[in-house]
């Protein structure tokens, strides 16, 4: 809670003396300071100097009354008057409706690859003098809003977490902790993880979390796009869209916002690809749309004619280069299809799990510092998602006090 919440009526008197304090001051000086002795320009600036702090004062109280921590200290006081009980409860309400998480950010990195890739003068330009790749970050970073469907799944899979976790409590003999981050950390199931190139794909988060998620997106992207150009045209449904957000969205914060997320080379790991892609050249006259869908055919299908193996003279040389395990790892999802005798909305439905169980390893990873600091700004869905877990019990950080049902059992929920 900030200082100046912590004692309210303190804070309301010290208010109340600087506004007074500062009328006193501009009623003073009207009255009993000859002004005919300065000059008209000191007198003006004196009159702006002290009509704007009585003007800050008066911002100062009505921000100061209104602020989401005045109203919850006043909505749990008794009401005594009914109109200003009303307009309490009121506020509060209006408050409880803006607290949900609106938008949330978006970075393609197959997107600004193409642009990488497309002959443009002035971004190769700006990218030399760029140390810092602020241009990636900020420029080809997007806002979109949260969906109905997106809180709706992302509240159903912590659900079935919670309802797993309790069920394994249960009969649980080891440490509450170990149970609890053996669930959050459960693989999606056998037949989505034998289709990873190798065993450490998969179980990478645990070595290099920011290098995972790379490995992840691009080839969650690569069968977002091969599905938009070739299979479905138009037909992508909600589990698809859903996948393809929480996919952006953890791009989006491996490379801005690193330090929610556990330590990894995610900026070294994003250069390199971003030398990889300098060397694609496109045709005269083709245009990004065009050049995005080719770089996509050319990954998803290994069509050397973009990816030439002359780039990279050994094996190890191209597993460096995440963009050629994700094509691999895409390739073996859109099998699932065939292989598997799945739709696509299977396919997707298990992707969005994916990104729910590297969310969920996310939120329960990062300090709550972090999540304190974001929530000044309005918070991330990071942050949202990690106080969702501690309110359904699923987090290790926070202790809560429970009481016991009649069965001896702790009642978590």
């Amino acid at each position: 809670m900030p200082i100046h919440h912590q004692g309210f009526k303190v804070s309301l008197c010290l208010h109340g003396f600087c506004f007074l304090s500062t009328v006193s001051s501009l009623i003073a000086f009207s009255a009993f300071v000859d002004k005919k002795k300065f000059w008209k320009i000191d007198v003006a600036i004196t009159y702006m100097l002290l009509v704007g702090a009585i003007s800050l004062d008066i911002c100062l109280f009505i921000s100061h009354a209104l602020s989401k921590w005045t109203i919850a200290q006043l909505g749990s006081v008794p009401p005594e008057n009914k109109l200003y009980s009303k307009l309490v409860a009121l506020r509060l309400s209006s408050i409880n409706s803006r607290s949900a998480i609106r938008r949330v950010a978006q970075h393609d990195l197959i997107s600004y690859y193409v642009e990488v890739a497309a002959d443009n003068k002035f971004i190769r330009f700006i990218r030399l003098i760029d140390t810092s790749n602020l241009l990636q970050k900020h420029k080809y970073t997007v806002w979109e809003s949260v969906d109905s469907n997106l809180r709706t799944f992302i509240y159903e899979q912590l659900l079935e977490k919670r309802n797993e976790y309790h069920d394994q409590l249960r009969n649980c003999t080891e440490n509450r902790d170990s149970l609890l981050s053996s669930v959050l950390d459960k693989d999606i199931d056998d037949v989505f993880k034998k289709y990873a190139v190798d065993d450490n794909d998969w179980d990478g988060h645990r070595n290099d979390f920011a290098r995972y998620i790379f490995l992840c997106h691009i080839a969650t992207s690569l069968v977002y796009y091969d599905d938009l150009y070739n299979h479905r045209r138009g037909m992508l449904g909600s589990y698809c869209k859903i996948s393809k957000t929480l996919s952006d969205y953890m791009a989006y914060l491996v490379l801005l916002r690193p330090t929610m997320l556990p330590k990894g080379l995610g900026e070294i790991i994003n250069l390199a690809n971003n030398k990889f892609v300098e060397k694609i050249h496109p045709r005269v006259g083709e245009n990004s749309s065009e050049l995005k869908k080719k770089i996509v055919e050319a990954l998803i299908h290994y069509r050397h004619d973009y990816t030439t193996s002359t780039l990279f003279e050994s094996e190890v040389q191209k597993n460096r280069v995440l963009l050629l395990k994700g094509s691999e790892i895409a390739q073996r999802l859109q099998n699932l299809v065939s292989d598997e005798r799945w739709d696509h909305e299977k396919k997707w439905e298990t992707i969005g799990k994916l990104w729910m169980r590297n969310l969920t390893y996310a939120a329960s990873r990062c300090s709550w510092k972090d999540h304190a600091q974001q929530l000044r700004h309005g918070g991330e869905l990071l942050t949202h998602v990690a106080l969702l877990m501690a309110h359904l019990g699923l987090s290790t950080k926070i202790m809560i006090y429970e009481r016991e049902d009649e069965s001896g059992l702790p009642s978590l929920f």
